[in-house]
């Protein structure tokens, strides 16, 4: 299967694809033919990724840790991004980040985003897994608009906790997900424009 994803991969567009094994972060890149396998700084990618979801918690952002996070997940695959166009594979909390806005340079201030992000350089899409690569492009779907929007709002996971009578077996890093009204909204604006099936907040996820 990976093979046939392989050979139907952009040739144009480098993927990153960002997992974790038994704790330890790893990257592959992928252009064309050429695959590489870097170790990430496993334990800073952790702290710095905890630290992301406390300050959006915060509603307080720190202009330093985008730098961080620059030097951490993009700068030991900066010689294998050949290309304007960059396709992220996340994993965990790194979908919580927008690689956009990651800092080239230390910053002071925000309005120095606007000259030392990565969105200078490069042009971000976002896919959930290189299995959903695996597109037959020759086939024709009609009338087969599906959205999906969790929100990962607080009373969603307020219930969920409540499901449980043993702390133990909750998903902490669930509960620790960025809620995303943005994206509620925007399904909500597609299915008003055309015959889509929606399904939000709990009504998304497998039961």
């Amino acid at each position: 299967v990976l093979a046939r994803v392989y050979s139907k991969l952009d040739p144009d567009i480098t993927y990153l694809r960002y997992l974790t094994i038994d704790g330890d972060w790893l990257l592959l890149t992928i252009l064309g033919t050429d695959k590489n396998l870097i170790p990430l700084e496993s334990k800073g990618v952790s702290v710095s990724l905890e630290n992301l979801t406390n300050q959006t918690d915060q509603r307080r952002f720190e202009p330093d840790l985008l730098h961080e996070l620059y030097n951490l997940l993009w700068k030991p695959a900066a010689e294998f991004i050949k290309t304007q166009r960059v396709a992220v594979i996340p994993e965990g909390l790194l979908f919580n980040l927008s690689f956009e806005i990651l800092s080239k340079k230390q910053i002071a201030d925000w309005s120095q985003l606007a000259d030392q992000s990565l969105l200078q350089d490069h042009s971000f899409s976002y896919q959930y897994g290189l299995l959903f690569l695996d597109l037959r492009r020759d086939e024709l779907y009609e009338d087969q608009l599906v959205a999906f929007a969790p929100g990962f709002f607080d009373t969603m996971k307020q219930t969920y906790s409540a499901s449980f009578l043993d702390r133990q077996f909750l998903d902490l890093e669930y509960l620790k997900l960025i809620p995303q009204p943005f994206t509620r909204r925007l399904v909500e604006e597609i299915s008003s424009k055309f015959d889509a099936k929606v399904f939000l907040e709990s009504g998304s996820t497998v039961k």
